[in-house]
């Protein structure tokens, strides 16, 4: 017959409250998968998200608002235990905190920030953190606590006392989120790229440290997903951001855009690019068109007012490219030209980009190569062809315009007291960088039916990551 394996229980996980008093799985008598996954869901239920195993935090997405667990009582009190206290080198990791009374305080995210913090502020030593794990666990959450630690730490945890970079750090956030982020079957708020954002601190010797600077590296942009998504999954947000201003009439800039020679009732369901999936809102109680300003206001404070209606049009163009539809003309299967019904699309992805209709029309329906000894010949493209010549276009405009806003943000950041304080380094007879925390966010595992080419870079860098860990942690 077949074989069950029986694993011991655990005594003190038969106490109600046993494994709320069990902050480190590390503490377990008898240390097995069966008890892990056991203790992790008791302290599920009692609302305790964070288990420390030695070193790392895991966090269990509550799926719930849990507004106690990080207001900004709790944020204060764990940037005036940073402030208070005194420097220790015997410390470096989350784990090793104790409360007043000798007991182990409970984990917490906050925790691991103060940990970077004063990796930086009493070692002056580079720090990263690390967050990864499936699709919907929370790590995009997760990261924005850490930023925000990070940003008010140095101000007091007051945002009255936030400097302007201090303040930029924060704006970042729904400008990648409205660019990058999306709805999936398993999150609201997907990340649909991965990041690193390197955290720059003035030198300790100058008091507290606090952000003069900040870097963002952005990779593997899922760009597939402007041009099709599962049933039941949505597009990056600002797609349907811009939709929701445009029904509510709140955007000036939007309403000049789409001029009376384009179609001026633009709804979520006229876009094949959108409407494939058949999902066009979130679950969650959000006004869209309020996120879409918030997005917006962002992008003002990184300097790009004077770029809104590019990027808008740009954004709107892609979206028309996908209405775009083409046929055989008689008597050459081989060949391809625009529909009649995706005519009206063609003029006004071509009016956004300021483009000639012809060019543009070319650019899907041909193709040109480099023939040895023969120059430059042009070819025709078949129907199918011209199909993926025109979703190639709108995956690389969306590319290019996430890497500008990217750069952008970058650019602007840096034009702080970051810089200064590199080159005020790098001038003395000593020269030393600065201290920073590096933040990486991994986009989550996936598993689809059909990967797609950056979800199989995805899936293979996390098993790489998890390598890593059984390896050197």
């Amino acid at each position: 017959g077949r074989k069950v394996q029986l694993h011991l229980r655990n005594e003190v996980l038969k106490r109600p409250d046993g494994a709320l008093q069990l902050h480190d799985l590390g503490q377990l008598p008898l240390l097995h998968e069966p008890a892990v996954l056991h203790a992790l869901e008791l302290r599920f239920r009692g609302d305790c998200v964070y288990t420390l195993t030695g070193p790392m935090l895991l966090a269990v997405n509550p799926f719930k608002p849990l507004p106690k667990l990080y207001g900004f009582e709790r944020l204060n009190a764990y940037i005036k235990e940073a402030s208070n206290e005194k420097k220790d080198n015997s410390r470096a990791s989350p784990g090793d905190e104790e409360s007043k009374d000798g007991k182990r305080e409970e984990p917490h995210i906050y925790q691991v920030a103060k940990a970077a913090y004063e990796g930086v502020w009493h070692r002056s030593l580079g720090q990263t953190v690390l967050v990864s794990g499936e699709s919907g666990a929370g790590k995009t959450e997760t990261t924005k606590f850490v930023m925000r630690f990070l940003a008010l730490a140095g101000a007091g945890g007051t945002e009255s006392s936030m400097s302007k970079v201090e303040r930029q750090v924060l704006d970042s956030i729904p400008v990648l989120e409205a660019l990058g982020n999306a709805k999936t079957l398993r999150n609201e708020n997907s990340s649909r790229f991965g990041k690193y954002i390197e955290l720059q601190f003035c030198p300790p010797e100058t008091g507290s440290p606090r952000l003069v600077g900040a870097h963002t590296h952005t990779y593997l942009l899922e760009k597939v997903r402007v041009v099709q998504q599962q049933e039941g999954e949505r597009s990056f947000h600002i797609f349907y951001q811009m939709m929701a201003a445009l029904s509510a009439g709140s955007c000036e800039i939007l309403k000049s855009i789409v001029q009376s020679d384009l179609q001026s009732d633009l709804q979520v369901e006229m876009f094949n690019y959108l409407r494939a999936s058949k999902c066009f809102h979130l679950d969650a109680d959000i006004s869209e068109d309020d996120a879409f300003h918030e997005t917006i206001d962002a992008m003002r404070a990184f300097g790009l007012t004077d770029d809104l209606s590019g990027i808008l049009s740009t954004l709107l163009a892609v979206l028309h490219l996908g209405n775009v539809a083409f046929r055989a003309p008689v008597g050459n299967s081989e060949a391809s030209e625009v529909l009649p019904s995706g005519d009206s699309a063609l003029h006004a992805a071509a009016k956004l980009l300021g483009l000639e209709v012809k060019d543009l029309a070319d650019a899907c329906c041909k193709r040109t190569m480099q023939a040895p000894g023969e120059g430059v010949i042009t070819m025709q493209n078949s129907v199918e062809k011209a199909m993926d010549s025109r979703d190639s276009l709108a995956r690389h405009l969306y590319d290019a315009l996430f890497s500008f806003v990217v750069s952008q943000i970058n650019a602007t950041v840096s034009e702080s007291k970051g810089a200064a304080w590199n080159q005020s380094l790098a001038g003395s007879k000593k020269v030393k960088l600065l201290p920073f925390v590096g933040v990486l966010d991994i986009f989550g595992f996936e598993f689809f039916d059909q990967n797609s080419l950056e979800q199989l870079f995805i899936n293979f860098t996390n098993e790489l990551l998890q390598q890593y860990f059984n390896e050197v942690i």
